[in-house]
């Protein structure tokens, strides 16, 4: 892949805004503005109405907060208009809300945890005999079913139809590998049996929490991303342990300054989508064979996960 000024690689971040405060982010991307590095940070519109924990929009101090990261370079992403349950009126409104607050329209959106208005989440989410599957074994695991009421124009969360006309790329796949474009090849992508209420995917890099970004990036595996010309879209929590008590975890800091002293291609998630798509005559469509594949190499990092978890 060729990059934009013939960088060698490109990186970027998409922050969760899972429990995320000023107290808990604002040094993280005080440190990344300060090496240059421009990412994209997920929001929520209103207050948690389930077990999450986390500022959002209708916070007058956290809402100042995002429009000066707005106006450093960051990109701002939503992650569904809260966690919980919000019916179709309340969500369209909170598109409005979030336009007259950042200016436009969400142009990426994040699916979270288990919400009615997720776009094809759950078994949607996988190609079809992938998804039979996943909810076998949800079943077998007691798990509750996942909802795509976004998706399903009967459901009372439904505003896929919104998402159509203004979301430009959703998140689906996280895969181990710090080269997210090895993992996936062909994003941004369509897929012909979500069209109706969605136009791009793409895929990330696990970066959870701080342990996972810092062994997802760790030095030889920066430097063999280099050398593929790779692309690493981490997705993380930053404030999931990277700032504890006003203190940066340091290895986060010998990170950044490691890939800052590198020549690489830093943007928002939103702009490399953008950029790769340039570099295509026309838009990459998954059929059901791809699908199924990278469901499978999703699986498969989803076991070893669930192995390294149950060793520790």
């Amino acid at each position: 892949m060729i990059w934009p000024e013939n960088k060698k690689f490109a990186f970027t971040i998409i922050d969760d805004t899972d429990c995320a405060t000023i107290d808990n982010i604002k040094p993280v991307y005080d440190y990344l503005y300060s090496k240059g590095m421009l990412t994209t940070k997920t929001v929520w519109v209103h207050a948690s109405r389930d077990g999450f924990l986390g500022q959002h929009l209708e916070d007058d101090a956290y809402k100042k907060y995002v429009l000066s990261l707005q106006e450093k370079g960051f990109e701002i992403a939503l992650h569904g208009v809260g966690s919980g349950k919000f019916s179709r009126e309340e969500i369209l409104l909170s598109m409005n809300i979030f336009k007259e607050t950042l200016g436009y329209f969400p142009r990426i959106f994040i699916n979270h945890n288990e919400n009615s208005d997720c776009i094809y989440w759950g078994k949607q989410r996988f190609s079809p005999l992938f998804g039979f599957f996943y909810n076998i074994a949800r079943k077998i695991q007691k798990k509750r079913k996942v909802e795509s009421g976004g998706s399903d124009n009967e459901s009372s969360s439904f505003w896929g139809d919104f998402c159509k006309r203004n979301v430009e790329y959703i998140r689906n796949y996280t895969f181990n590998g710090i080269n997210t474009l090895k993992y996936d090849n062909k994003m941004p992508y369509r897929v012909s049996r979500k069209a109706a209420y969605s136009n791009y995917w793409f895929s990330s890099s696990d970066g959870k929490n701080i342990e996972k970004f810092c062994k997802l990036l760790k030095k030889e595996k920066i430097d063999h991303l280099v050398s593929e010309n790779g692309l690493c879209i981490v997705y993380t929590h930053f404030a999931y342990g990277f700032c504890v008590n006003g203190e940066l975890d340091t290895r986060f800091i010998e990170i950044v300054d490691y890939l800052a002293g590198l020549d690489g291609y830093y943007a928002p998630v939103g702009q490399i989508l953008d950029y790769l798509r340039t570099q295509r005559e026309k838009d990459n469509l998954l059929n059901a064979i791809q699908e199924s594949t990278y469901d499978f190499r999703w699986l498969i990092d989803r076991t070893i996960n669930e192995i390294r978890g149950k060793l520790k």
